[in-house]
């Protein structure tokens, strides 16, 4: 069953302000403040409850302004445990739809290579399935790198690739590399100009650097739930000028860019862009700034489609329930009071980190809680934009027999 639920999202009036966290592809100080998102506290947040979403007044990228350290999000990816769970899509796993990215990303990558025998580091490699892919085409010289210490367990115990648990800016390996790979990296990174720079010191001159990330420039054409490219960890919107500024001032020229569709699952397509790059030192950049005018429209096409929902759904709904999913979109809902009119039990999530906090006065289950009810007018709410097919089939695993409704399916 499908729902819909009330939201008081509304795009501000832009207006120019002075950011607390600097653009992260000019350093400029001054943005223009497109939009407001607020969280919920939780009891083991570390991340800000408010972002602002901005776009830089001298070069036009779009990036998430708040008021926390680069060490706040240092600690949250050393911490979280999802990126090494098995139900992480897009993680680095090897699943059908990861295997058919990784092969993407090599195609990409083939007409620079010149031979087997390349040093390869993926950082921020995940569970390392864009190395095995590698491996499986007969690169052998292959490290990987990731902060999170559950990631570097499980290739340490899968694959024979050399591992750090390190981030970009920390990672000392002591040699140069051939080829490093940054794949959905960049638009996480608190300071992605730093980053480049330490990719810079790890390759060796004319060496190549690979890189893709969420193309913002086309998020209104693969439209889910609103708002559902701004979320609590992709920081840095890039647009391929935005993308291509970044590289090339900061002494790696572009020698190709990549428009094309990935797939975190199999029929939930997402555009991504793609740049191949050489260390040269050159640090020449295209000084127009890129027209911030798509992101604009997103957020106007998000405000359509949530003032089109029912606001009375929520009090048609009897009995108590759930909430299953506690991704940016549930959080978001929660702190606007979207489910004021609900009854509710708590919230359910597979991540372990998440389970046993409180949310907004909601206490975080493991799915197994369902197999405890026995009121037969329970019902669940899912929640997730990413993983609702595979909720679907675990309530039928589970046996639940209450009603369920789709939040992401009308949205």
């Amino acid at each position: 069953m499908q729902m819909e639920v009330c939201s008081s999202f509304h795009p501000q009036k832009i207006h120019r302000i002075k950011v607390k966290r600097l653009c992260p592809v000019c350093s400029s100080s001054y943005a223009d403040l497109l939009h407001t998102i607020h969280y919920p506290g939780a009891s083991d947040r570390i991340l800000p409850v408010e972002y602002r979403i901005v776009a830089c007044t001298h070069c036009g990228m779009v990036y998430d302004d708040f008021d926390a350290s680069e060490a706040v999000f240092a600690q949250y990816y050393a911490e979280t445990g999802k990126y090494s769970m098995d139900e992480t899509c897009g993680a680095g796993g090897n699943s059908s739809s990861d295997i058919a990215r990784f092969d993407q990303t090599i195609d990409n990558l083939l007409p620079f290579l010149p031979n087997k025998h390349l040093s390869i580091a993926d950082i921020g490699c995940g569970k390392g399935g864009l190395l095995m892919s590698l491996f499986n085409r007969g690169f052998h010289d292959l490290y990987a790198v990731d902060p999170s210490p559950g990631c570097i367990q499980y290739i340490k115990k899968h694959y024979p690739f050399k591992t750090a648990c390190s981030d970009l800016r920390t990672y000392e390996p002591g040699i140069q590399f051939d080829l490093i790979i940054c794949s959905q990296v960049l638009e996480h990174l608190f300071d992605p100009r730093a980053g480049i720079e330490a990719v810079r010191r790890l390759l060796k001159p004319g060496a190549l650097f690979y890189c893709d990330l969420p193309d913002a420039s086309r998020y209104l054409k693969y439209t889910k739930a609103p708002l559902y490219f701004f979320d609590q960890e992709h920081i840095n919107h890039f647009y391929p000028a935005t993308l291509k500024r970044l590289l090339e001032s900061n002494g790696l020229q572009v020698e190709q860019l990549f428009m094309q569709e990935n797939y975190p699952l199999v029929g939930f397509p997402c555009p991504n862009l793609a740049a191949v790059s050489i260390s040269n030192g050159s640090t020449y950049c295209d000084d127009v700034p890129a027209d911030y005018t798509p992101t604009i429209q997103y957020l106007q096409d998000s405000l359509s489609r949530e003032k089109s929902v029912d606001p009375h759904l929520n009090t048609r709904i009897a009995g108590t329930g759930y909430l299953w999913g506690v991704g940016a979109y549930c959080l978001r809902l929660l702190q606007e009071g979207s489910f004021r009119h609900l009854e509710l039990n708590g919230l359910i999530d597979l991540d372990v980190k998440k389970q046993g906090t409180i949310i907004s006065g909601l206490r975080v289950f493991p799915p197994s809680v369902l197999k405890e009810c026995s009121d037969p007018n329970i019902y669940v709410i899912i929640t997730s934009v990413l993983y609702q097919h595979q909720i679907e089939k675990m309530l039928e695993e589970l046996g639940f027999s209450g009603r369920v409704y789709n939040l992401c399916g009308s949205v």
